[in-house]
């Protein structure tokens, strides 16, 4: 017979832990940029937060956000 999955077997986590989970895997290489609040402030703005896997360095981490801020420059 087939195993089947009931929804009371669906175990819940909160963001934090799966970004926490995601983070401390060996086989993820990367950055997660995430709003610091889940609404936005008064002026409209969010600040975000940047959290890096830990087999990347400081200076790979800078050399990601780098790339990524070229993307965003050339799209727009």
């Amino acid at each position: 017979m087939c195993d089947q999955r009931r929804d009371s077997d669906l175990e819940l986590y909160t963001s934090e832990q799966l970004i926490q989970e995601l983070l401390s895997r060996t086989t993820f290489v990367g950055v997660v940029i995430r709003s610091e609040n889940e609404a936005k402030g008064v002026s409209g703005h969010r600040c975000f937060r940047v959290d890096s896997s830990a087999n990347l360095s400081y200076e790979q981490t800078l050399t990601i956000l780098d790339g990524l801020v070229g993307q965003l420059k050339a799209a727009n």
